[in-house]
C-alpha cells in the first residue's frame, strides 16, 4: 500500500459510510473495505460514518479500529 511504501505505522480508509460532513458521498461499506485492506501490510482504521456501535463490524471486516470526529458519547 501507498501508506506503507511511505513508511507509516496505520492508514486510515475513508468514507466508510455516509457521513454528516461529506452528505454527497456514499460510504464504501464494509464489503468493500475489507476487499480493499485485505492485503494492506499495515493496520487500517475505518473513517466516515463511524459510532462506537460500529466497532465490531469494522473489526468483521478486518479494520485494526475505527476513527471518529464526533459521536463517541
Amino acid at each position: 500500500s501507498r501508506a506503507a511504501t511511505l513508511g507509516l505505522d496505520f492508514a486510515q480508509l475513508s468514507p466508510d459510510l455516509p457521513t454528516h460532513s461529506h452528505a454527497e458521498t456514499e460510504g464504501k461499506g464494509w464489503t468493500e473495505f475489507g476487499r480493499l485492506i485485505e492485503q494492506a501490510p499495515i493496520p487500517v482504521f475505518a473513517l466516515g460514518g463511524m459510532n462506537r456501535e460500529m466497532l465490531d463490524g469494522a473489526g468483521d471486516s478486518g479494520a485494526h479500529g475505527i476513527a471518529l470526529m464526533r459521536g463517541w458519547n
